[in-house]
C-alpha cells in the first residue's frame, strides 16, 4: 500500500488574493471575504439584536475581495484552477452588492468583476465586466 503525506491545510486561494491585491491595487483599500446579499427573509429576526442579526449572515456568499478603486468597486473572485461556473458565481455577486445593508457606503461606485486564477505559477486577472 502507497502512504501519501497528507499536506497541511493552507489558505491558498486568500494568499492569492492578498498577493494579486497587493501588486495590482497598491494602496488601495480592500476588504476579503466579504458577505453579499441579504440575511434571508424566511428568518425569524424578532428579539435579536445588531449583532445577532449579522451572525444570521453566514448563510449569505462572500466575495473573495473588493476593492475600493474611485470611481470603480472592483469585485474579485480567484481561483486555482480556471472553471467556467466562476463567470456566473461572480454575476451573482455583483448583482448582490446593492442588496447588502453592509455595504450601503460604496453604492456610488460601479462594480467591476474580475476573475483572478493562478496558472503555472502565474498570477492572471480576467475583468468580467
Amino acid at each position: 500500500m502507497i502512504m501519501v503525506a497528507r499536506r497541511e491545510w493552507s489558505p491558498v486561494e486568500t494568499k492569492l488574493v492578498a498577493e494579486f491585491c497587493a501588486v495590482r491595487y497598491p494602496g488601495k483599500r480592500t476588504l476579503q471575504r466579504v458577505r453579499v446579499g441579504q440575511v434571508p427573509s424566511d428568518l425569524e429576526v424578532a428579539g435579536l439584536d445588531d449583532a445577532e442579526i449579522r451572525m444570521l449572515g453566514v448563510w449569505r456568499r462572500w466575495v473573495d475581495a473588493l476593492v475600493v478603486d474611485p470611481p470603480l468597486l472592483r469585485v474579485i473572485e480567484a481561483s486555482m484552477l480556471p472553471n467556467p461556473g466562476d463567470v456566473s458565481q461572480l454575476d451573482l455577486y455583483m448583482h448582490l452588492l446593492p442588496k447588502t445593508p453592509d455595504l450601503e457606503e460604496f453604492v456610488d461606485l460601479r462594480p467591476v468583476g474580475l476573475l483572478v486564477y493562478e496558472t503555472r505559477g502565474r498570477r492572471e486577472g480576467l475583468a468580467i465586466k
